[in-house]
């Protein structure tokens, strides 16, 4: 695909606009004029052809009206194309005098390659259309066979043909030239059925032979040329040039004229140079909106599951038969701990927050003059200028935002609780500063409420409950998706604290599901850990993000995901490949894909990796939607990982990047920060163990007070070390 982007960038440079370059399967080039589409095949050739063929198609996107061959019916084809060609092209090298040299080198080498079909062709018996296109794209044939003109009258036209301006112009002589080709065939007709006088006493048969050789004549130029081995064209392109067009026109009292045989021979060869496999034909995938109201799982719904499954007379009734009793006190014990702990060392971050955010105002805060008289100066007015007031003016920082998505999936069980702490904190810390927040979990296993024990039913085949008006084309988005709404800033205290509470709790069953001796309590089936639905989720946000902004009216919203591992593939609407089949369905993507948005005129980079490709095509499209807002990745990952992501990932794609530098890093701080890195304007490289939480003061009672200030200020550092994400968004927004 890098050919193709490189000449999609020329295809826009000569267009002088930020024209949308598509190259698809399709035999011919298109361009629509309302969105500012242009279309081109996947042709396989020279640079030098590529760039001749991408100068011409734009030449029609900017010059060629997009109603002009509608009214075209009664002509041929052929006739305004070739006479179209002359004036488009012309207007590109006076526009663009470095395409004289493309266009030159471009039309003789397929020339040398027989793509106007002359090898089997007498260029004396040529029409004077197949000549004009001829003279303007080839010249000459070679050295020894110049373009032929045999009369004053042709040369006339050929004139005409370089002096067009606008189509109207080409259209008027397009006509001039058929009826004058028209009255041609005429005449000719009339001196091949001319009896001959040289001998009356001609046989019979000498007269069937004339007959028969004007009959012949008769019907060539009645009717498209038919590809045979004999003409240099293959089988394949015969039955496509006898139903692509009526090739044939007639002039009311003439002979029928044909279309341009030479203008046909170059557009079938063209077909044969375009490059139909599926692998190499990019899928443009578009982001869709979605119905938010059939993916997010709003807080009072997950928690009124919880309370319904855990309030079942087989949990809570000892009577019950089936009665296992649940006992929460651990855990809930834990919840109290880890919430007075965690209430300190959020303040702490509170306060560090300030700090950064008061001292990046005053770096930003300018000094500016007044014209009023300080009178604690007055006195030194003899010996100093500076006696006015001053005013220290400090801007205002924007206001912040967040969207955080959790990586609800099975993967993440081992280290799933140290992770909703790490959220935990956040959530405060967010809470005191007034930031507005949300937080999703992302999950495929997560269905409508209902009875548990009841037996799963997959999601129904709607996709209009799902994306709004879905088209072809559009991605997909997996019916199973949800997005449980865990957290966020709008709920009260009481509120908040019950869901953080329950969220703790689900985390502990997680952590301990293995464990005997742990807090070993069920929980709802729909709740359980799944797939990783990340692409998903992020094409979702192309309509969360909106939503979001305008409930909370924030400036700089920050988006954070913290996975550990690739996402999930999705799927793009297809239309069906039975004919007994309706409607669209979700397929799988075909070769590169390439994230596109008409309306913005944005096309991302193509990629073949339906996982992590796929994510950094949707974020960076994200990115250029939403300019103000920032993409946080956080990856849990190993050591051993960590090594093969840095050299897949990073090194690969930047060999200046210093693997054995960033390994050091890792091994001394368990995490590492990667900037402009798959998608993310940073992401964060976290190992399981740096999500730990536990960060006491401790020191011996006979310390000195050299070590009770060590200890203190690594205790400083390990609050601020092992809250990872806290401390990665509070640098971020400071």
């Amino acid at each position: 695909m890098l050919i193709q982007e490189i000449k999609g960038s020329l295809a826009k440079l000569l267009a002088t606009e930020n024209l949308t370059v598509e190259h698809c399967k399709c035999e011919t080039a298109s361009f629509d004029v309302k969105n500012r589409v242009l279309s081109l095949p996947l042709w396989i050739a020279s640079e030098s052809v590529y760039d001749m063929l991408v100068g011409h198609e734009v030449g029609h996107a900017l010059f060629t009206p997009a109603d002009g061959w509608e009214s075209m019916t009664d002509l041929p084809k052929s006739y305004v194309n070739i006479l179209e060609d002359v004036r488009i092209e012309k207007s590109m090298k006076d526009k663009f005098p470095g395409l004289r040299k493309d266009f030159f080198n471009g039309y003789k080498e397929l020339n040398d390659k027989d793509f106007f079909g002359l090898n089997f062709l007498e260029l004396e018996e040529l029409k004077l259309i197949d000549r004009i296109n001829l003279h303007y794209k080839v010249g000459i044939v070679d050295h020894t066979k110049p373009i032929p003109f045999f009369s004053d009258e042709e040369n006339k036209w050929l004139a005409l043909a370089d002096e067009t301006e606008t189509f109207e112009d080409v259209t008027a002589l397009a006509r001039r030239i058929f009826e004058w080709q028209g009255e041609q065939n005429e005449e000719q007709e009339k001196i091949d059925n001319a009896p001959s006088t040289e001998d009356e006493g001609s046989s019979a048969e000498q007269m069937d032979t004339i007959q028969s050789e004007s009959s012949k004549d008769e019907e060539g130029d009645a009717q498209t040329p038919k590809p045979t081995q004999e003409t240099g064209q293959n089988d394949r392109d015969q039955d496509a040039n006898e139903s692509d067009a009526d090739t044939s026109y007639s002039k009311e009292g003439g002979q029928d004229v044909e279309e341009g045989i030479t203008d046909q021979n170059f557009a079938d060869n063209l077909r044969d140079i375009t490059d139909t496999n599926d692998y190499n034909n990019p899928t443009y995938c578009d982001v869709p909106e979605v119905n938010l109201t059939h993916i997010v799982v709003k807080p009072e719904a997950w928690m009124a599951n919880l309370k319904e499954f855990w309030n079942k007379d087989q949990f809570s009734n000892p009577d019950d038969e089936n009665y296992i009793g649940i006992d929460f006190t651990k855990v809930d014990a834990d919840y109290a701990s880890f919430k007075k702990k965690i209430n300190r060392e959020v303040n702490y971050m509170v306060k560090e927050f300030e700090c950064k955010k008061a001292a990046s105002a005053y770096a930003r805060a300018s000094i500016s003059k007044t014209g009023v008289l300080d009178t604690t100066k007055l006195f030194q007015y003899k010996y100093n200028d500076d006696i006015f007031k001053k005013i220290t003016s400090t801007p205002d920082g924007k206001s912040h935002g967040l969207i955080f998505f959790l990586d609800w999936s099975g993967s993440m069980c081992p280290q799933l609780q140290q992770t909703i702490k790490q959220l935990l904190s956040l959530a405060y810390f967010c809470r005191k500063v007034k930031i507005p927040f949300v937080v999703y979990s992302f999950s495929d296993s997560y269905w409508e409420h209902r009875d548990p024990e009841a037996p799963y039913v997959s999601a129904d085949k709607d996709y209009a409950a799902y994306m709004n008006d879905p088209k072809e084309g559009e991605f997909s988005i997996y019916q199973q998706l949800r997005l449980v709404q865990y957290l966020d800033s709008d709920s009260n205290k009481a509120t908040f604290d019950e869901q953080a509470h329950m969220l703790f709790r689900l985390g502990a069953h997680f952590e301990n599901r293995y464990d005997y001796y742990g807090y070993n309590y069920p929980i709802p089936q729909n709740m359980n850990l799944g797939g990783t639905p990340l692409n998903d989720a992020l094409v979702c946000l192309k309509t969360l993000i909106p939503a979001f902004r305008k409930a909370t009216g924030v400036e700089k919203l920050h988006v954070v995901t913290l996975t550990d591992g690739e996402s999930n593939t999705i799927g793009v609407m297809q239309r069906p490949r039975y004919e007994y089949e309706s409607g669209l369905y979700r397929g799988g993507v075909r070769g590169a894909a390439v994230v596109r948005d008409r309306k913005i005129g944005y096309h991302g980079k193509a990629s073949r990796d339906s996982h992590q490709g796929m994510t950094k095509a949707i974020l960076d499209y994200l990115k250029y939607r939403f300019p103000e807002s920032n993409f946080i990745g956080f990856r849990i990952i190993s050591g051993t990982e960590c090594g093969q992501f840095l050299r897949w990932n990073v090194c690969e794609a930047n060999p200046s990047h210093n693997y054995d530098d960033s390994m050091k890093k890792w091994k001394k701080d368990r995490s590492l920060c990667l900037r402009n890195t798959n998608g993310y304007q940073e992401l964060f490289l976290l190992s399981q163990k740096s999500l730990a939480t536990d960060t006491e003061f401790e020191v011996k009672e006979d310390a000195t007070n050299a070590q009770i200030r060590t200890a203190f200020k690594k205790s400083l550092g390990a609050k601020a070390n092992n809250k990872k994400v806290l401390t990665n968004f509070i640098t971020q927004i400071a």
